[in-house]
């Protein structure tokens, strides 16, 4: 009697954690103004990475799949900072609480929207998250490194300081997360934190040094060179 009580137990909990898993499409459909539903958006962020990180990891994995794709969908629309913010932690979570083969799949996705050119906010959102990603989880995401690399070098001759300071923040996290893993890119990284130490911006500079100092710890010598060449 004793076990088939912690048994339903259980099962409720497990259930109850499951239900905050998901959006509720459903009230999410019937709210009227863009604001609200960024707020609807907000609240449910808040909560879903301590919901990530509670769920039974063995349990977790069936139910991965399905609410990686509902993340991914929120990647293809313009969220300001404070859900990009919950957006990446929650990404995160999932993957460490899960199977990281995904990740492959949520950073193509990113690398897509960059390339496609999307619209400022949501390109933003897809380079902050991908550096998010890398400093977190960058040893599991090496395979795609050179392409992310790429795609963020790309982005810093856009005309929006917001995109080229993220830019740099975005390959500074990768130097962070990957460390000596990153060896392939350090010279490109090297020139494009370099090139970005005479943008016009401001912010964009302080992050290139950033970027600069970061590199120092395992590209010691390419590093001075730069750093004296400006």
């Amino acid at each position: 009697m004793i076990r088939h009580s912690l048994v339903l137990t259980n099962t409720f909990s497990s259930m109850s954690i499951e239900n905050g898993l998901f959006m509720d499409k459903e009230a999410y459909n019937q709210l009227q103004s863009k604001l609200e539903q960024e707020l609807f958006i907000f609240q449910w962020l808040t909560t879903l990475e301590k919901t990530v990180r509670d769920f039974p990891k063995a349990e977790f994995k069936q139910f991965q799949s399905k609410l990686t794709l509902e993340l991914q969908e929120l990647l293809k629309s313009d969220h300001g900072p404070p859900v990009r913010r919950l957006l990446g932690n929650a990404f995160v979570a999932v993957y460490s609480v899960g199977d990281t083969y995904s990740m492959y799949d949520t950073i193509t996705v990113c690398l897509d929207l960059i390339k496609g050119k999307a619209d400022n906010t949501t390109m933003l959102g897809c380079i902050e998250i991908l550096g998010h990603l890398y400093e977190k989880l960058g040893r599991s995401a090496g395979g795609v490194f050179p392409d992310a690399l790429q795609a963020l070098v790309k982005s810093i001759k856009s005309s929006d300081a917001s995109i080229r300071k993220s830019s740099i923040y975005s390959m500074e996290q990768m130097i962070i997360g990957l460390e000596t893993s990153a060896s392939y890119g350090y010279k490109d990284l090297s020139k494009a934190f370099r090139s970005s130490m005479t943008d016009k911006s401001v912010n964009v500079k302080c992050k290139a040094a950033q970027g600069l100092r970061a590199l120092t710890l395992f590209y010691n010598v390419a590093c001075t060179s730069d750093l004296d060449s400006n």
